[in-house]
């Protein structure tokens, strides 16, 4: 081979080589922004279904201050007395953490979001129940109440995606016991 035939070759070779490279790269990378985007996904769906459960299930909504969001509060049917029990969403080292508390007894925390980067990504609504007594009817009327919960949390999910913003929110009529 002559050095002008090893010139034609490598100029060829480089040109085939530069699009099957950007191919390759495309299928690695792919998969793994499809994979961080579903866990993400599953994270959210996880979360707005144990934010519901608690929020349908509650019987008081308690509002907090950074680095809680708010604490949901029931009574569970026990053997002999109801059984108070409570769960509380914080904010902890770039995640949000519910802890449940059942009878005094606090279980270990669960992270139920990761890479949460402040606080206020995570927003609890809260408009008290109200209930109007009718004096010609002798019941109670429910008018208003809310509990809502705003989610934007921002995912790096590689170079050429750049972030991904998923928010979702929860805002639910809530008709609590409590008539004051």
């Amino acid at each position: 081979m002559t050095l002008i035939e090893m010139t034609i070759f490598v100029a060829i070779a480089a040109v085939i080589m530069v699009p099957l490279g950007s191919i390759a790269i495309n299928q690695i990378t792919v998969p793994k922004r499809l994979s961080e985007r579903s866990v993400a996904s599953s994270q959210q769906k996880s979360i707005s279904v144990r934010l519901v459960e608690d929020i349908l299930t509650a019987q008081r909504f308690e509002p907090g201050a950074d680095p809680v969001y708010g604490t949901f509060s029931w009574a569970e049917l026990g053997d002999d007395k109801p059984v108070p029990v409570e769960a509380r969403y914080f904010w902890a080292e770039g995640n949000m953490f519910r802890e449940q508390t059942r009878g005094g007894t606090t279980g270990a925390s669960q992270r139920v979001i990761e890479s949460v980067d402040e606080f206020g990504d995570i927003v609890f609504e809260h408009t008290p129940s109200q209930w109007v007594y009718s004096d010609s009817t002798k019941t109670w009327s429910y008018t208003r109440g809310k509990i809502g919960v705003s989610l934007t949390v921002t995912r790096e999910t590689g170079a050429k995606l750049a972030e991904v913003e998923l928010g979702s929110a929860l805002f639910l009529n809530v008709p609590q016991p409590n008539r004051a």
